[in-house]
């Protein structure tokens, strides 16, 4: 799988995960772990995919 297909699948996971009543309203941590290395999806593409509608959203680019 490409990592654009892998970003999408996830967005559509978190798209559900973040529906349920348990989960409103919270905030959602993303870790983009591993931008040392070249292969790493970028912080910009991350935060496109990742749902920011009812949800506070903290994306934190990580190094390995």
């Amino acid at each position: 799988m490409l990592a654009q297909e892998r970003l999408l699948a996830c967005r559509e996971e978190l798209r559900s995960l973040l529906g349920e009543e348990r989960l409103s309203g919270a905030t959602l941590l993303v870790l983009a772990n591993k931008q040392d290395l070249p292969s790493a999806a970028r912080v910009a593409d991350i935060a496109k995919v990742v749902p920011k509608d009812k949800n506070e959203v903290i994306l934190d680019p990580a190094q390995s």
